[in-house]
């Protein structure tokens, strides 16, 4: 506090010195803030770096110094000689164990059947007889609802060098950063509230890296908080973020992924890339918005057409249909008209364009719950440029599984989590590609041994308590997810399906004749004509 004082002179008083000592005060405040700025401008740069990971020699940890991620082999670059235990036909001495590490989100980790069952579990399983009386070490730092950040900076802890690192995330990368109440301030371009209004007070303070900082750790903090049980949201919602901070969440997916694949190259571990597969087919998109210029009359009238179309669903699908189609010409970065024209043409059995219509959904979902097709891309161009890379793109191993090609409830419990044939697939896909790498000594002439969900289900002991769970965790997660969406009808029935099947399981019901969708599937036949479509191009404008 500043205390002026009145000074007096034998002369007479003298006029207080307000105009020098207010503008010292306000200098000093304006430096205080500058500091600040510039403080959490620093510790955020820091918060979101890449960690320095530990180097290994060739038995352990190579001393006390880590490996700078500048030293390893730059994206594109060519890669370090391979260690012989990756080379074709080599073989290890004595019985040395086969280390993996498995990184990654829920589906990493095998929800709904961990601690039972997951991919790592099953590779390490099945290796047990490709490489009898050696040991298979798998070790998972998987943790449900983690993004691709937070598993990067876990390996800064890695005291060992794994054989493999399986690495399976990707679904998570906007709900581990901002809550699902999170909204855009000031998104269409005839909304704007007004200057005293709570959104511009945050929107203007998201300008001081300060005031981000603590905006960052507020969302933070409310990550946890789950949704209440009645309608949050409308039909034509806001997105959760800009357009700006996607694309620096991808920018930043982008660079660790190579960093990984880098780092796993610099301690000669295979990377086992999996790229994860979402429920395109049977899960409904969260949030749809129109493009920041429609104007709030457009924005009523497509409201007024979806209703329109929803009520002749049933009654007239036809009419249904060219209110749909009308909606996704004038309109394609809507997504619940994507989702309802897919809905309607896989009735009438157009497989393809029901697939493209629910790719286009997914894609333009504002509240993304599942990877989209740019992170899943990401994954792809980083393995073109590390060859050592074993890529598992999910998603089209389990279309080739798939009655249709539409990845659906028949193969994903929800949003995000596969069933146990699910896992089985990208399994068996790791197992052959390591089988044709001849990888950690292969035996020669040894095939890849082969993986089904019958035999999974055996093996690592799914009885009926066991199944129930599985039902009984996918009533919650449809529980969780039912009011973040404008319309609450598809995923409460999904949520209620499920908690009968638990009920049925308990009370002596098989699992595959519960009522859940794909727990009796078998694989399509491999001479099935069916031809998988290209993804469209949809423009997104958040």
């Amino acid at each position: 506090m500043v205390i002026l004082l009145r000074v007096w002179t034998p002369a007479g008083p003298l006029r207080p010195r307000w105009p020098a000592r207010l503008l010292a005060l306000g200098a000093s405040v304006l430096l205080s803030l500058l500091a600040l700025d510039i403080g959490a401008a620093a510790w955020s740069a820091w918060r979101h770096s890449a960690p320095r990971l530990p180097g290994f020699g060739a038995t352990g940890p190579a001393g006390t110094q880590p490996v700078p991620l500048e030293h390893a082999p730059a994206p594109g670059g060519p890669e370090p000689d391979l260690p012989t235990r990756f080379a074709p036909g080599a073989r290890r001495p004595g019985a040395a164990p086969v280390r993996i590490l498995v990184l990654g989100e829920s589906s990493a980790r095998g929800e709904p059947y961990h601690p039972w069952v997951s991919v790592g579990q099953i590779v390490g399983w099945k290796l047990e007889s490709v490489f009898p009386g050696r040991p298979i070490q798998v070790e998972s730092w998987a943790k449900g609802g983690a993004c691709l950040a937070e598993m990067h900076n876990r390996l800064a802890g890695l005291t060992y060098r794994p054989d493999a690192l399986i690495l399976y995330v990707g679904h998570n990368e906007f709900q581990a950063r901002y809550p699902w109440m999170r909204e855009v301030d000031w998104y269409y371009h005839d909304d704007l509230p007004s200057l005293s209004s709570p959104r511009s007070l945050t929107a203007l303070l998201r300008y001081s890296p300060l005031c981000r900082l603590v905006l960052e750790t507020w969302e933070h903090q409310r990550l946890g908080k789950r949704p209440p049980h009645w309608v949050t949201r409308e039909l034509i919602d806001r997105p959760v973020c800009t357009a700006e901070e996607a694309g620096q969440i991808l920018a930043d997916f982008r660079r660790r992924l190579e960093a990984i694949a880098a780092y796993c190259a610099a301690i000669q571990t295979l990377p086992i890339f999996i790229i994860p597969a979402s429920n395109d087919g049977g899960f409904d998109p969260t949030r749809s918005v129109l493009a920041p210029a429609t104007p709030a009359a457009e924005r009523a009238a497509v409201a007024r057409a979806v209703a329109r179309a929803r009520a002749l669903e049933t009654k007239d699908p036809a009419a249904a249909l060219r209110i749909d189609r009308e909606l996704v010409e004038r309109h394609p970065e809507f997504a619940e008209a994507h989702y309802r024209l897919a809905r309607l043409r896989e009735q009438a059995g157009d497989w393809d364009e029901a697939r493209r219509h629910y790719l286009a959904a997914r894609e333009c979902d504002a509240l993304p719950l599942r990877c989209p097709e740019d992170f899943r891309q990401a994954y792809r161009d980083v393995a073109a440029n590390h060859p050592a890379v074993l890529l598992v793109d999910g998603p089209l191993v389990l279309e080739s599984i798939s009655t249709h090609g539409i990845l659906d409830d028949r193969l994903l419990h929800d949003a995000q989590h596969p069933n146990l044939r699910a896992y089985a697939a990208p399994a068996q896909d790791v197992l052959d590609q390591l089988a044709r790498r001849r990888a950690f000594g292969w035996p020669d002439g040894a095939e890849a041994p082969r993986v089904d969900a019958d035999s999974c289900a055996r093996h690592f002991g799914l009885d009926a308590s066991r199944w129930a769970e599985v039902c009984r965790r996918e009533a919650v997660f449809y529980r969780i997810t039912t009011y973040i969406r404008y319309d609450p009808k598809l995923r409460n029935e999904k949520s209620a399906a499920y908690l009968r099947a638990a009920q049925a399981i308990e009370a002596g019901t098989p699992p595959d004749q519960a009522g859940i969708p794909g727990w009796g599937m078998r694989p399509r036949p491999a001479s099935s004509s069916h031809v998988i479509p290209a993804i469209s191009t949809v423009p997104t404008v958040w």
